[in-house]
């Protein structure tokens, strides 16, 4: 899955492939006939349902029926693990949803719910520590467009630059960073400004 955000940044959640993790938690990817025999039939209409469920986008009932198959087969790994996938998926689509409404802080906030319950699941530390930065440089954002001192602007181009180096790809902002800093140099007091007097020109 793919967490998008507006203007070009994109990032690649590692969720991972719900599907073969599927077939391999409840041993439906054709097993030798000196293998593990065919599930039970109960269990295989459990497994149609999941996929029909998870190809549809219905996860709170895909994670229903992961816990039945999980009581089915009580110490399977791979059904515990395609429960956490199942989980962090959920918390995705809701993140992706504020993000494609503009709203970062919102999105890290769902993140650092999930983190909280689950607080091992890699996925999710991976999205928090992403968002944590997107939602950094997106406050630094708006304090650059906002700063008309010197000293204001000076801070904040300090703060903003190894944020946005993560986002080469947003071009806006960073043309946004190379023209304040144009800015800045005009600027009375600023590092290598020049003097009032040449700035205003000859009386």
């Amino acid at each position: 899955m793919v967490l998008r955000k507006r203007n070009g940044w994109r990032r690649m959640v590692p969720v991972g492939m719900i599907g073969w993790s599927l077939l391999v938690a409840t041993g439906l990817c054709g097993c030798g006939e000196d293998e593990v025999p065919d599930p039970p039939v109960a269990q295989s209409a459990l497994v149609g349902r999941l996929f029909d469920a998870l190809k549809n986008g219905r996860l709170d009932e895909a994670l229903s029926l992961t816990e039945k198959l999980q009581s089915l087969d009580s110490e399977n790994l791979d059904l515990a693990e395609l429960k956490l996938r199942i989980i962090a998926n959920g918390y995705v689509l809701r993140c992706q949803a504020k993000l494609d409404a503009g709203d970062t802080a919102g999105a890290l906030a769902i993140i650092r719910e999930g983190c909280k319950l689950y607080p091992m699941h890699p996925g999710l530390r991976v999205l928090d520590e992403e968002l944590t930065r997107l939602n950094e440089l997106q406050e630094a954002a708006q304090t650059l467009a906002r700063a008309k001192s010197a000293a204001e602007l000076s801070a904040v181009l300090e703060r903003i630059a190894p944020l946005a180096a993560a986002y080469p790809e947003a071009k806006t902002l960073q043309q946004d960073i190379v023209r304040r800093r144009g800015e800045l140099r005009q600027l009375p007091g600023a590092p290598g400004a020049k003097p009032a007097a040449e700035v205003a020109g000859p009386v």
